[in-house]
């Protein structure tokens, strides 16, 4: 049983046991510095308003985790960064979030992060605090149709030799 996000986010990265991670936000979450002292994790860490600038050269990591960043960017800003994230930089991408009151509208809603192709994983509450966790994994995101295979189209001999 989890009892809270830290011993959440900690065990998820005992799962997944990623060998390289980068951390986006105002600073980087006590589970992920305490996996990669543990496991001998590379972890590189950037602030949510120069991630991108910071990415382009960078080496490919096995996940991202944004902690404390979407609450501090317009939401233009926000999506294009997790767009971006998502479809660049790694398989995986892992967020925080916190809504509050005062956003309006400002505030993410569920529907926002499942048009990005995420999936709500876990949410928290103590008292008027909330933090809901999302997270994208590009190998489980389009799941394999039965009918999309050569045995199922009109002429199966020409599977995979012509792209228009």
């Amino acid at each position: 049983m989890v009892r809270s996000p830290n011993e959440f986010l900690l065990d998820r990265l005992q799962q997944l046991a990623p060998q390289r991670v980068v951390s986006i936000g105002a600073c980087v979450p006590p589970a992920l510095q305490s996996y990669c002292e543990q496991h001998d994790c590379q972890m590189q860490h950037f602030e949510a308003h120069d991630a991108r600038q910071q990415l382009q050269g960078a080496a490919p990591s096995e996940l991202i985790l944004l902690t404390d960043a979407l609450e501090h960017l317009p939401p233009l800003e926000g999506r294009a960064l997790l767009g971006w994230l998502r479809n660049y930089c790694a398989p995986r991408v892992w967020l925080s979030y916190s809504p509050t009151e005062q956003d309006g509208d400002t505030c993410w809603q569920d529907a926002d992060f499942y048009a990005l192709g995420l999936t709500r994983e876990q949410g928290f509450s103590q008292g008027q605090r909330k933090l809901v966790f999302y997270a994208f994994d590009l190998l489980t995101y389009n799941h394999v149709r039965t009918w999309n295979n050569p045995d199922n189209w009109a002429n199966p001999e020409n599977w995979g030799k012509y792209w228009w």
